[in-house]
């Protein structure tokens, strides 16, 4: 089995299976001299160096820090205080945190002289460097001329000390040294001003001192060759350095070994892909498991993720064979379950995810998941559109970025967020209008104030688009939007998108669909004997709808006929031009009113099938008073 290092997911465990800082052994040596370190990464420098706290700096390896309970394990990041102490963890820690050992806030601590420090002049620093190679490195935190803080005339003999010190962290064996190098102190003895300095490791119980500290009174029985070091009360202890003479020499070393490492421990780094899910959709959880150390070697695992949140069970099986559960890869690492979601309501879920090996070592993460009610978020899941109102729609539970590869290639440089996609099938060819606007200057509560609209053809090419239609009919400010004369071609399918002009802009929504393919179209010119030109005119033949032909510059009272045919007819000119055959067409008798006008009524049923069929009309004009004539001709298409 092949296990992932992903230590930028992993960095610090929270598992209490480390062992107690009281199981160290703790030894006092001085194989001199001190030994500098000058490459790595220098956190601060210069005569200002004060009471500052680094977080996160990195180790180089997994580093096996032992302690009493939560939060014991291995950490490849330590914070570094200027105050003279780190903290194995990546948790923050105070600047102004001077005796780690009595703060009630710090766990976790290793200090080589921890009390309120600054810079002694120009030349100080805190510098983290790893050397060494694997698996034998060492992460060495050093601190240079570094003095106790006193203000400019407090004490004068503070201001000529300058002390250098290093903790040293060892890759593999666990093991924590102290090392110390030049400590000038302008005296034989410390000054009463400058107290002490914790020096020595604690633990993870932050509230309590129940570990190894090194400690001296002023007594002279204890020396930093050979110091105290049992455990105390934090109020009269845990210190060094108040004695006359109390100072390290150089090359000193106090160095604490482990028992016994932690035990290797499971990382997990839980996700869901994609984080967002509808009803009715599928979620796929991964787990990325990783190993602290990343040499250490697994019995048999176990991945398991607690999907009761979206219909699930507690105990859904993960694999990594790259066949069961949606899994992609064998043996990478990535443990994998694809489950339904079955949530009702939109939501937000966490999806917990566990790894158990054989020996009961545990990993542990979240996979965090939204739930939508609306499909259409992405184009898979697109609605069908109508011609007339469709809605309401609602944009507030999507996703607040767009679906990959749109955007709104019109309007004021936005480029759209929170879109929904829609799809429209024009039963005619034509054209078609669509919007988004209220019909009024306002904005009702909870009403999508600032949209968008795009439409595509089936080839993906933008056909429509539009974002602030203006006037007073859409919204505030006229912030919603309209597409206007869009050509369109029956039966095919385009898709329409709908987006806010920012990811603040959401709420419901309608949209009102308007196709146009009615057409109504004259061509020549009437003509009549006595004198008068028939004209032939009409309404719009809209499928469902009423409508007129009519035809006028008629004598009073004359007969009329209305002649209609399938389009395409055939001039004939015998002094009026002919369009139909008054034999072949379809003849309708009427006679014009005194006005020498006639009108036919048309009822057009809504029936789709007819879209696009087209007919030519022509009037005839019978000699009752005056000339024989004919109208112009008139060329219907019905359609909506």
């Amino acid at each position: 089995m092949k296990f992932l290092t992903l230590a930028s997911l992993f960095a610090c465990s929270a598992l209490a299976l480390g062992q107690q800082t009281a199981t160290y052994t703790f030894s006092n040596s001085n194989p001199g001299p001190y030994a500098p370190i000058t490459g790595g990464l220098v956190l601060e420098s210069g005569a200002a160096i004060d009471d500052t706290f680094y977080n996160n700096v990195p180790v180089g390896f997994d580093f096996p820090f032992g302690g009493t309970a939560t939060g014991s394990g291995w950490t490849n990041v330590i914070g570094v205080s200027t105050n003279g102490w780190i903290k194995c963890s990546d948790l923050p820690g105070a600047g102004t945190t001077y005796n780690f050992a009595s703060s009630t806030a710090q766990a976790r601590a290793v200090g080589a002289f921890g009390r309120d420090l600054q810079a002694a002049d120009a030349a100080a620093e805190v510098r983290v460097e790893t050397i060494g190679s694997a698996p034998n490195r060492v992460c060495v935190i050093q601190w240079t001329n570094m003095r106790p803080w006193t203000s400019a005339t407090a004490n004068s003999q503070i201001l000529t000390m300058s002390f250098d010190f290093q903790v040293k962290l060892y890759e593999t064996t666990g093991v924590i040294e102290l090392t110390y190098g030049d400590w000038l102190i302008g005296s034989t003895a410390f000054p009463a001003a400058t107290t002490s300095g914790s020096v020595g490791i604690k633990g993870n119980a932050a509230a309590t001192v129940t570990d190894y500290k090194l400690c001296t009174s002023s007594s002279a029985a204890y020396t930093w060759q050979a110091p105290f070091t049992a455990t105390g009360s934090a109020a009269n202890g845990h210190y060094v350095g108040t004695g006359a003479g109390k100072k390290p020499d150089n090359g000193r070393v106090y160095t604490y070994t482990p028992a016994a490492l932690p035990p290797a421990q499971i990382g997990l780094a839980a996700a869901a892909s994609p984080n967002t899910f509808f009803l009715g959709g599928n979620a796929l959880i991964t787990a990325a498991i990783s190993l602290a150390p990343a040499s250490a070697q697994l019995g048999a695992l176990a991945v398991v993720a607690d999907t009761t949140s979206i219909g699930g069970g507690p105990g859904t099986p993960m694999f990594d064979d790259g066949a069961t559960g949606g899994d992609v890869t064998a043996g990478d690492g990535i443990w994998s379950v694809t489950v339904p979601v079955s949530a009702t309501t939109p939501t937000v879920v966490t999806i917990p995810v566990s790894a158990v090996d054989g020996v009961n070592v545990a990993g542990a993460g979240n996979a965090i998941c939204f739930v939508y009610t609306m499909p259409n978020d992405f184009p898979a899941g697109a609605v069908v559109l109508n011609d007339g109102a469709n809605g309401p729609f609602d944009n507030t539970n999507t996703l607040a970025q767009n679906a990959a590869g749109f955007l709104t290639p019109c309007g004021l440089g936005s480029s759209g967020a929170r879109d929904l996609f829609f799809l429209y099938t024009p039963s005619c060819t034509g054209t078609v209008d669509m919007t988004t606007c209220n019909g009024a200057a306002t904005t009702a509560f909870g009403e999508l104030n600032d949209s968008q609209i795009v439409i595509y053809d089936p080839a993906g090419a933008v056909i429509g688009c539009n974002d602030d239609a203006g006037g007073t009919t859409c919204g505030t400010n006229g912030y919603q939007s309209t597409v206007t004369g869009v050509p369109v071609t029956a039966g095919q399918v385009y898709l329409v998108r709908v987006a806010g002009y920012g990811t603040a802009d959401f709420g419901f929504f309608n949209i009102f669909v308007t196709p146009h393919s009615a057409i109504a179209a004259s061509s020549g010119a009437g003509c009549s004997a006595g004198g008068n030109v028939l004209t032939l005119t009409s309404g719009l033949p809209v499928l469902g709808s009423n409508f007129t032909v009519d035809a006028s510059g008629a004598n009073p009272f004359d007969g009329a006929i209305m002649a209609f045919d399938v389009a395409g007819s055939v001039v004939i000119n015998f002094g009026c031009d002919l369009y139909l055959n008054p034999l072949a067409a379809q003849l309708i008798p009427a006679a014009f009113d005194g006005f020498g006008s006639i009108s036919i009524p048309v009822s057009l049923p809504a029936v789709a099938a007819l879209c696009g069929a087209s007919f030519d009309l022509q009037a005839f004009c019978l000699p009752a008073s005056g000339g024989f004539g004919t109208s112009n001709k008139r060329t219907l298409t019905f359609g909506f």
